[in-house]
């Protein structure tokens, strides 16, 4: 039977621990493996189970998401933040590119000088004319979010009075779960505009991040202002 998203808040906000727990049960158990590596490294190995289990439990479900490739209003009019693990991933995976696809890349970061904020129109860095130019590096916030309303999206996007559209339940349960296990210490949260431009005007911090060393970009921290 296909729900449609009323009907599947209504039958599965109350209670998402069937949903959740084994998903949480395998990152954990995936996050302590190889405890030698470093964060970015064990990230990428849990973040494709988060993948994988999340999208075999929305196509179980049977709930009906707009959210379709092409459709980039939340790459537009939403802040984006992401934890410096994320910030690791996604600088090795665009540093590991052959340059016929980095460079643009690297050319969209440099050149976007203004930080992503809530319906301010301005696009994520990685954004092109195809899509997610990162997507299978791409942040937690970003592969949990799911609107459960196109036109919530376009309105939310369009008037500075309407709230954010309703979004799927699990999948942000299990994004919170996997941000704090993958974090550790590392309690910051960067602005994904702000932290790459800054990151790729320097080979030395590309480098770093790359290998999954941390710089020194405490004034961009957003950890403490959210």
């Amino acid at each position: 039977m296909t729900l449609n998203a009323s009907e599947f808040v209504a039958a599965h906000a109350p209670d998402l621990d069937w949903l959740v727990e084994p998903t949480q049960r395998r990152l954990k158990e995936a996050w302590k493996i190889d405890l030698n590596h470093d964060p970015c490294t064990r990230a990428i190995r849990v973040y494709a189970i988060f993948q994988s289990d999340m999208d075999d439990k929305l196509k179980r479900s049977g709930v009906q998401v707009p959210c379709r490739a092409g459709c980039n209003i939340c790459c537009t009019s939403h802040r984006i933040l992401l934890t410096a693990v994320e910030v690791m991933m996604l600088v090795r995976y665009i540093h590991g590119l052959d340059a016929a696809k980095r460079d643009p890349i690297v050319r969209s970061i440099l050149q976007t000088v203004h930080p992503t904020a809530e319906k301010s129109g301005v696009a994520c860095a990685l954004l092109d004319s195809a899509g997610c130019s990162a997507h299978s590096a791409r942040p937690s916030g970003c592969r949990a979010y799911f609107s459960l309303s196109l036109a919530g999206c376009n309105a939310y996007a369009s008037d500075v009075q309407q709230s954010e559209p309703e979004t799927l339940a699990f999948p942000g349960v299990m994004f919170l779960a996997l941000r704090e296990m993958t974090e550790m210490h590392l309690r910051q949260r960067y602005e994904i505009n702000s932290i790459l431009r800054r990151i790729f005007l320097s080979d030395e911090k590309v480098a770093a991040w790359a290998s999954g060393r941390i710089t020194d970009e405490g004034d961009l921290d957003l950890a403490n202002a959210i």
